[in-house]
């Protein structure tokens, strides 16, 4: 039998039994069945795309294989790792990526944008397209992020274009997902529901579990922007399902959050802070910096059920995440940065001012006052005028 055939039948048998991965890359299964594929294939390109795109997978792959007692097998993957990334890996890029996904995950925006910016310069200077693209998705990601929309329309469109060009199925997913993440956070719902559904229906042919709870949630959001609760939680209950199977915790807290704000607007806020607890914890867990939104979701779940003491403190943790990310970047993304998150303080201040009649001893008054200060001086004075000023002249001096 030649070493094709049996690979891929020892592959075979031991494909269903492995567990998911870190979330960045994909699940150990899914590398599992597509190596399949592509050995199955003999598609070189393809081979490299995938050990390059998953390393650590890759090598945990490799120990599984060897673990199982398929010696011959984890050697020869072992040479594939070696051989095609040989002249092919760039050590410069590699450390630009990582260190640009490990600043990003931790909502170090600046930085990830200097590394992935610096990581695209030296790609062009090579030509190497795939690198290319990977860096233009990735610094559009920062800005989509940054509230910068677009920029960030402006990157992602050009890694498109790059990722259709060199036939990457999985690059052209991953794109549209992104761009209907920028025209969902515009407001354009139908067109963004429309790119949801198309990276959808790539991520499913090309077996990509993760890309597809990732689109599976997008697709919620919307329906729930649309009013449309039960079907925004079936596509919410999908997605969950999909990243509690391959082990995918960012996208498990994603989804526990997007359950919680349903929830919260059902009515059933019992259910809501329970889902809101969830996904702190996980993001907590794995070192999130963006913690800010379950906070917030909790703490005007907490308003629903009459707690406005943990309320208060989880707003204002919530501000405090805020703030931290608002102070590294630079002057030219504050401003729209915090523009998408001013409401926060708006609901902490309007919390405030609703306990005060009842409890005008106990400071309520003062400290709406010091928020709506915090506030106004996160933003220039001309993006927020003074509208607001007026709200306080029936508190007490």
């Amino acid at each position: 039998m030649n070493t094709f055939k049996t690979i891929t039948l020892a592959l075979m048998l031991i494909i269903f039994s492995v567990t998911g991965l870190r979330a960045e890359e994909i699940s150990l299964e899914q590398f599992a069945k597509e190596f399949v594929t592509v050995i199955q294939a003999k598609d070189v390109d393809k081979i490299k795309q995938l050990l390059r795109d998953n390393p650590n997978t890759a090598e945990q792959f490799q120990q599984m294989l060897a673990r199982a007692g398929k010696d011959e097998l984890a050697g020869l993957v072992g040479k594939f790792r070696q051989i095609l990334s040989a002249g092919d890996s760039n050590p410069t890029l590699d450390r630009l990526q990582e260190e640009g996904k490990k600043a990003y995950y931790a909502a170090d925006y600046p930085t990830a944008l200097k590394k992935w910016k610096q990581g695209l310069n030296l790609s062009r200077q090579a030509e190497n397209k795939q690198d290319i693209s990977v860096f233009l998705g990735n610094i559009g990601v920062v800005y989509d992020n940054l509230g910068s929309y677009p920029k960030a329309l402006e990157y992602y469109q050009q890694a498109l274009a790059i990722h259709q060009e060199i036939g990457d199925k999985r690059g052209i997913g991953n794109n549209l997902t992104n761009l209907g993440v920028v025209y969902q956070n515009l407001g354009s719902y139908p067109k963004a529901l429309e790119y949801f559904q198309q990276a959808l229906a790539i991520h499913q042919e090309i077996g990509d579990k993760r890309g597809e709870g990732i689109n599976l949630g997008n697709i919620g959001v919307v329906y729930k922007n649309l009013g449309s609760y039960p079907k925004a939680l079936e596509y919410y209950q999908q997605a969950l399902a999909i990243h509690q199977e391959i082990g995918d915790k960012r996208g498990e807290g994603a989804d526990l959050s997007n359950i919680g704000v349903l929830y919260k607007n059902l009515g059933k806020y019992q259910q809501a802070k329970k889902a809101f607890q969830d996904s702190l914890a996980i993001k907590i867990a794995i070192g999130s910096g963006e913690t800010w939104q379950a906070q917030r979701g909790l703490a005007s779940t907490e308003v629903k059920l009459n707690q406005p003491e943990p309320a208060i403190q989880h707003y204002e943790q919530a501000l405090d995440n805020i703030e931290r990310l608002r102070a590294g970047l630079e002057k030219e993304h504050k401003i729209s940065f915090m523009r998408g998150r001013l409401y926060v303080y708006d609901e902490l201040i309007a919390l405030l001012q609703s306990l005060h009649p009842n409890h005008p001893k106990k400071g309520y008054d003062r400290k709406a006052i010091e928020t709506f200060e915090r506030k106004q001086g996160r933003v220039l004075l001309e993006e927020m005028g003074q509208s607001g000023a007026r709200r306080f002249s029936g508190l007490s001096k």
